[in-house]
């Protein structure tokens, strides 16, 4: 047993080696310091594709996988790869996976056009036309941000616990809450800190969000409403944010206040 506060993220798993012994590695995630967090490819919806792959795993044993661990997380993120036009994959097969895709409702996926390795069984197949691979391709793509972006949505308006990983751009860090989905608040923060945020946005693969602080450290005061425009509404750590109305989804949401549109006394 490890001492301190810290987060334990889960490499990649084989449906074949978790299946059959899906409860007992599902309690293995129960420690609050391991995200809730599952990277489980499963290549293709079609059990003859995956037979053509010579993969050792079914579509069933993925399920198995999937609902044991969402049984016990709930909100666990779950990130799966695709292989598409795998020689000898047929329209039946391709809406295979999108009916798996759509059911599944991942987070994120990983789509792959086939590409052959030499001395491989694969390398021998007759190659599916280009066109149609692209085409399958273009479809899942535009798929897995529509589901991406649905599965992040619904956090909105959330308030939760964060840690602080990654300055990738000035003015902005990268978090991750407890199931490690990303994060990202528009200030630089010290990094390996845990904070309390609310999500304000959403888009396909990350979310937006701002501080969170207890009542003595958010400055709400009718005098700064009267000398600043109506919508803004409160300063959070130094940052003006205001609640406007999203026009994609027709729901209040608090976004941050550029500085040059304001100047505290």
């Amino acid at each position: 047993y490890l001492d301190g506060e810290f987060r334990l993220r889960v490499g990649m798993l084989n449906p074949m080696l978790v299946a059959g012994r899906s409860h007992e590695m599902a309690k293995a995630w129960g420690d609050s310091r391991t995200y809730k967090f599952m990277h489980l490819p499963i290549q293709s919806g079609s059990q003859k594709i995956l037979d053509s792959m010579v993969r050792d795993h079914t579509v069933g044993e993925f399920w198995e996988v999937v609902n044991v661990f969402r049984d016990y997380y709930p909100e666990m993120m779950i990130i799966t790869d695709i292989i598409t036009g795998f020689p000898g994959e047929t329209e039946e097969d391709h809406h295979k996976t999108i009916s798996l895709l759509n059911e599944l409702s991942p987070d994120l996926v990983n789509v792959t056009r086939f590409s052959p390795r030499k001395g491989t069984p694969a390398s021998r197949y007759k190659r599916i036309n280009g066109r149609i691979v692209k085409k399958r391709s273009r479809e899942l793509t535009i798929l897995r941000k529509e589901l991406g972006a649905k599965s992040f949505r619904r956090f909105v308006g959330r308030k939760t616990s964060i840690l602080t990983v990654e300055n990738q751009k000035r003015g902005s860090t990268l978090c991750r809450d407890d199931n490690y989905r990303p994060i990202i608040l528009m200030e630089e923060l010290p990094l390996g800190e845990f904070y309390d945020v609310e999500i304000i946005d959403s888009e396909y693969g990350f979310m937006t969000a701002i501080l969170v602080w207890d009542s003595s450290k958010i400055l709400i005061h009718s005098f700064f409403c009267k000398i600043m425009p109506k919508e803004f509404k409160a300063f959070i750590k130094g940052q003006p944010v205001k609640k406007i109305i999203d026009p994609k989804t027709g729901q209040e949401k608090w976004v941050p206040i550029e500085r040059d549109y304001w100047t505290q006394p």
